[in-house]
């Protein structure tokens, strides 16, 4: 696997350059070759670097009397360990539980999945198969995948029995906020971002050789990382924390500037969009804008988008036209907007040609995560 390298805050920016012109030359594998024979390479998995993929664990002590969920893909095929908060609790797919010792792993992988997207099968067994792909000792990586259920906003009688089922089984529900930090709809007193603020806190807990962190998500899911990274304050002494942004719908900008025309769009700016009205989302609304946006110039983030996502989000909200027409369009504005910020911050203008560079277009890459896993800027950026 080629070197892949990055800076922390107290380091020297010139490495980014080599970064910046190793992905140049990069290519995208075919999404057929990256998909092909899955189950039949999971089977071969090595059961001595992976425990459990398929076998039900009650991590935090949950009740399975609910096996569907309706709206997601692949409905009856879910995670089955769960994570259990103390207030709520969450399927997860893992190699290993994060609420057990372990003195070997030295990495871990925080997956987050788009909207109705299943976690199984689009995003852990995927990742799982890239990983072996790429060499990646699993005896010493966490790959962790987390579901959100989102419950459909007209359920027939059938399906709303099954949410209550799970309300009643005491796992959190979500409304589609929940890629922004948004409470939960049965605990308001939960954002979405405490639940992986509790994953990273057991990692730190129960991994005591732990070295780096990635915290990664494609559409919904890199709305999520895109306002995670940046509104978030996990503890994480000694370790050090990576966010992939892969193909969002929109993103945080930290200015009332934007690109295209707001006429008419008195929401443009509001959270989560920008900084204006954060009330509504209490885990973002007591951090002030200059820590936020020293987060977004400090931190170890990449912000990605297929070169051929040119999709526009389906039915996008003006404040999301305001950022560009499409998702590719919002993401080459974005990359203009942190330049922005940065030379506004004071930093110098070596810092942020660098910085920006941190917006990796895929080339020939579409919306989906297999096509962004599939490339090689993404493997680096998640296994590296």
């Amino acid at each position: 696997m080629p070197t892949f390298i990055t800076t922390t805050p107290n380091q020297s920016i010139a490495p980014v350059l080599a970064l910046f012109l190793s992905l140049a030359a990069g290519g995208c594998a075919p999404e057929e070759d990256f998909e092909a024979d899955l189950e039949e390479t999971l089977d071969e998995v090595d059961e001595t670097q992976i425990d459990e993929i398929d076998e039900v664990a009650l991590d935090g002590n949950a009740l399975l009397t609910a096996t569907s969920f309706p709206g997601l893909t692949d409905p009856t095929i879910l995670c089955t360990g769960t994570i259990n908060d103390g207030y709520g609790i969450m399927r997860y797919c893992r190699n290993r539980s994060i609420y057990s010792d372990n003195t070997n792993v030295r990495k871990a992988i925080i997956l987050i999945h788009g909207s109705n997207s299943n976690a199984r099968t689009q995003y852990y067994d995927p990742t799982i198969l890239a990983a072996q792909s790429e060499g990646v000792n699993l005896s010493e990586t966490d790959i962790i995948a987390i579901q959100f259920f989102q419950p459909k906003s007209n359920p027939t009688a059938a399906e709303q029995a099954i949410y209550d089922q799970w309300e009643d089984d005491g796992y959190y529900l979500w409304p589609s906020g929940w890629r922004w930090g948004y409470p939960s709809s049965t605990d308001p007193g939960r954002s979405s971002f405490d639940v992986v603020d509790h994953i990273i806190g057991q990692l730190m807990d129960h991994r005591p050789n732990l070295d780096n962190i990635v915290v990664a998500g494609q559409s919904a899911g890199g709305q999520f990382v895109d306002r995670y990274s940046v509104f978030n304050n996990a503890s994480t002494p000694g370790v050090g924390v990576r966010y992939w942004v892969a193909n969002p719908g929109s993103y945080f900008w930290h200015t009332s500037a934007r690109p295209d025309s707001t006429a008419g769009c008195s929401t443009y700016n509001n959270y989560h969009r920008g900084f204006a009205n954060r009330g509504s989302y209490p885990y973002v609304a007591s951090k002030s804008s200059a820590w936020v946006t020293d987060n977004a110039l400090d931190r170890d983030i990449f912000w990605t988008s297929g070169e051929l996502d040119t999709g526009d989000n389906g039915n996008p909200n003006c404040g999301d036209l305001a950022q560009g027409n499409s998702r590719n369009d919002r993401w080459e504005n974005h990359r203009q907007h942190i330049n922005d910020v940065c030379l506004a911050d004071g930093r110098s203008s070596w810092f942020c040609l660098f910085h920006t560079a941190r917006h990796i277009e895929i080339p020939g890459a579409e919306h989906g995560y297999a096509d962004s896993l599939a490339s090689a800027e993404g493997r680096e950026i998640l296994f590296d």
